[in-house]
């Protein structure tokens, strides 16, 4: 029986920093932005001029 393979995908960018180049600081600290209620807590967009309007900040996923 053969098994097939599935991509997993993850956070790539998250409110436009590479996320694995992130240390545990900043993730936590972007991760208590992306959950605040609040969305002018979010960071401004550093591909657009205007505030990150995505949904938990992420920006793009990788497999």
């Amino acid at each position: 029986m053969s098994q097939k393979r599935q991509n997993r995908y993850g956070i790539a960018e998250w409110f436009g920093k590479d996320f694995l180049s992130l240390n545990p600081t900043a993730r936590r600290q972007l991760a208590e932005i992306a959950l605040s209620k609040n969305k002018e807590d979010y960071l401004g967009c550093p591909f657009k001029s205007m505030q990150c309007n995505k949904s938990g900040g992420v920006c793009s996923i990788q497999p």
